[in-house]
């Protein structure tokens, strides 16, 4: 990550840069300053352009040290991080009861599955429940876009509003604001940066009686107290059914009767 700025950011810019930093979706981002989705993303593009950086991650790192981040989320009573649901949750309806049943039985649940299987809707919804169910934080830290393993600790703390504390790393700073909250974090699309994740989940829950960490990757994490859950496609009518909805959904959709073989 290049730290030199060429230009400064905009007073509004520095302010998505804080949201970017809570984990927010440009969606969510919208929402909160009262834009234009597009509005937003064209945002998050100048910060990424601005600060020659390539994801949202290290935009969330840059705000925990260039700005005032408290350790708590500015919009009160807010108690996660998770994106909006935009359209139907389609099948998986066994899938979730029978992870609702293992979740309180586990510290650390891995979904696995490959590529594009549908991991991080499955993991999305399985957290909002746990909401309804007991009311913990639930805060959501998206890899995908991460690739220097050096940058997850600072990574999860930019969503958590942490910053560097004196004479702290940043895995101590997370352990010791983590130690007496019960909080349920969501580590989405592990792969990139996997080993990093185990070393950084296996200190936290070590060290975090109150943690509970879902994540989701093609590969497991490999640590003893994980409970891996394979995600398997959707079998053929809900992946029917999914199509069909998103295509209702899609005002560019068009569907066409196969040409039909001329008669000679």
């Amino acid at each position: 990550m290049n730290n030199h700025v060429n230009e400064p950011l905009t007073p509004r810019e520095r302010d998505v840069a804080r949201l970017v930093a809570r984990g927010y979706s440009n969606r969510q981002i919208a929402d909160d300053l009262v834009v234009a989705p597009s509005t937003a993303e064209r945002h998050v593009a100048n910060i990424l352009s601005k600060l020659h950086m390539r994801s949202r991650a290290e935009i969330g790192v840059w705000a925990v040290q260039h700005e005032s981040i408290s350790s708590r989320p500015s919009i009160p009573g807010r108690r996660d991080t998770l994106p909006p649901e935009l359209t139907s949750f389609v099948g998986r309806e066994r899938a979730l009861r029978e992870l609702a049943e293992l979740i309180p039985k586990t510290r650390l649940l891995t979904l696995v599955g490959s590529g594009g299987v549908g991991k991080s809707r499955l993991v999305l919804r399985l957290a909002g429940s746990r909401i309804e169910a007991n009311g913990r934080e639930v805060w959501l830290v998206e890899l995908a876009g991460l690739s220097d393993p050096a940058l997850l600790p600072q990574t999860v703390a930019s969503v958590l509003g942490l910053r560097d504390q004196r004479g702290l790393s940043m895995v101590e700073t997370l352990v010791a604001a983590l130690r007496a909250r019960p909080l349920l974090l969501v580590l989405d699309n592990c792969e990139p940066v996997v080993g990093a994740c185990a070393d950084l989940v296996s200190a936290m829950l070590l060290r975090c009686p109150d943690l509970q960490v879902l994540a989701t990757s093609r590969i497991p994490l490999h640590l003893t107290a994980e409970i891996t859950w394979p995600v398997d496609p959707l079998v053929t009518a809900e992946a029917v059914q999914l199509f069909v909805e998103r295509a209702r959904g899609d005002s560019q959709f068009r569907a066409h009767r196969p040409e039909q073989p001329r008669r000679r």
